[in-house]
C-alpha cells in the first residue's frame, strides 16, 4: 500500500501571515472541493474564529489557482493545497494527513454544510477521552430528510458480507465508516492503519476497506448525533459496480484468514474467489504480491479476519 499522501505532484498557497503553530493540540480543519464553492469564505470566516481549529486546508484543483491567492491572504489559518492529479476523496484525505500540523483533523466535503458547528468542540473532547479513530455526524439532504448514516456490517455462515444503513438512535453510536469520508479523525491512530487504500479507487469499498482494517486492528468509529451535516447538492447514490477496485477489495478481506495469534493468506480462498467472479489471476499479480506481503507484516494486528472480526465488532456494545 502506498503511504498517505505519498506519488503526488501538488502546491500550496498560503498567506505570508500565516498562523504560526504552537502546539499541534488542536484542529485542522480540511476541506474536499468537489466543485461547488457554495457557502465556502462564509465557512473560512467562521472556522477562523475558533482557536481550537489551528489551521484551515482547502485541496483544490490546480486550475483554481488564480483565484485563490487572494482568498488566501485575506485568512492567516487557511492554506491551499492545488493538486496537479486527480485524486479521489480518499487519497485526498492521506494528503491532507500528511500536510496538516495537528494531531487531529477534521473532514468535509465542500457541498456540505454544518448545520451546528458548535458541537465539534463535544467531539474532539470525546475522540481525545475515549481514544478512537474517527468520529462523524448525522446527516442530512438537501431537502433537510435525514440520511441513515449508521453503517452496520455483517457476514453470514456462507461469507456473504453486506452492509446494512440505519438511523443512529443513541447519542453516540459505533459505526462500520462515516458518510463520505467526513468526521474528525485522529492522526496518529489515521497513520497507524495505514491512510485510505490508494489501490481502490471506487470511493464505497475504499471507505469499507478502511472500516473493517479499523476492525480488524481493535480501532473504533463512531457517530455523534448532535452534530448534523447537511449536503447542499443532490447527494449520488453509493456505487457498487465489481470492477477492479471491488476485486482488490475482495483480495484484502475475504482471502485472510484467521489462525492462532493472526492472519494468513489463503490460496484456497484466492482460488475460490478467482474462479467465481471469472478473474485471471495474472493480471493482479502485483496487487496479489503487494497484499500478500501486507498481511504477512501485519499479521499479529489482525483480531480476526472478515467474519470472526465483524463478529467480535456486533458483540462489542458500547453505550
Amino acid at each position: 500500500m502506498r503511504l498517505p499522501g505519498s506519488g503526488y505532484s501538488y502546491t500550496v498557497i498560503q498567506s505570508k501571515n500565516n498562523y504560526s503553530q504552537k502546539s499541534s493540540f488542536g484542529i485542522s480543519f480540511v476541506i474536499l472541493s468537489r466543485g461547488t464553492k457554495i457557502f465556502r469564505e462564509d465557512l473560512f470566516e467562521f472556522l477562523s474564529n475558533f482557536d481550537f481549529i489551528r489551521e484551515i486546508i482547502s485541496i483544490e484543483k490546480q486550475s483554481n489557482r488564480s483565484s485563490l491567492q487572494f482568498i488566501s491572504e485575506s485568512y492567516g489559518k487557511l492554506k491551499f493545497i492545488l493538486l496537479s492529479d486527480d485524486l479521489n476523496s480518499g487519497e485526498k484525505v492521506n494528503l491532507a494527513m500528511k500536510e496538516s500540523s495537528c494531531d487531529f483533523v477534521f473532514v468535509l466535503q465542500s457541498d456540505m454544510y454544518l448545520l451546528n458547528p458548535f458541537w465539534i468542540p463535544n467531539i474532539f473532547d470525546e475522540i481525545v477521552k475515549k481514544n478512537v479513530l474517527l468520529v462523524g455526524g448525522e446527516f442530512f439532504d438537501k431537502e433537510e430528510e435525514m440520511i441513515p448514516s449508521i453503517f452496520l456490517p455483517s457476514i453470514d455462515k456462507k461469507q456473504k458480507f453486506k452492509v446494512i444503513l440505519v438511523n443512529s438512535e443513541k447519542d453516540y453510536e459505533k459505526t462500520l465508516i462515516t458518510m463520505d469520508y467526513c468526521g474528525l479523525y485522529s492522526k496518529e491512530k489515521f497513520l497507524q492503519l495505514g491512510g485510505f487504500d490508494a489501490r481502490i479507487q471506487n470511493e464505497y469499498f475504499q471507505r469499507i476497506d478502511f472500516g473493517l482494517r479499523a476492525v480488524y486492528f481493535g480501532e473504533h468509529v463512531y457517530i455523534y448525533r448532535k452534530l448534523r451535516i447537511q449536503y447542499t447538492a443532490l447527494n449520488s447514490p453509493e456505487n457498487l459496480t465489481k470492477s477492479k477496485s471491488f476485486l482488490i477489495f475482495l483480495l484484502k478481506n475475504y482471502v485472510p484468514i484467521f489462525v492462532g495469534n493472526g492472519v494468513v493468506f489463503s490460496f484456497l480462498r484466492f482460488c475460490k474467489i478467482c474462479l467465481k467472479y471469472k478473474i485471471n489471476p495474472f493480471l493482479f499479480q502485483k496487487e496479489f504480491k503487494e497484499i500478500k506481503g501486507e498481511i504477512a507484516k501485519n499479521s499479529l494486528r489482525f483480531k480476526g479476519d472478515l467474519k470472526s472480526a465483524i463478529e467480535l465488532w456486533e458483540n462489542d456494545i458500547i453505550d
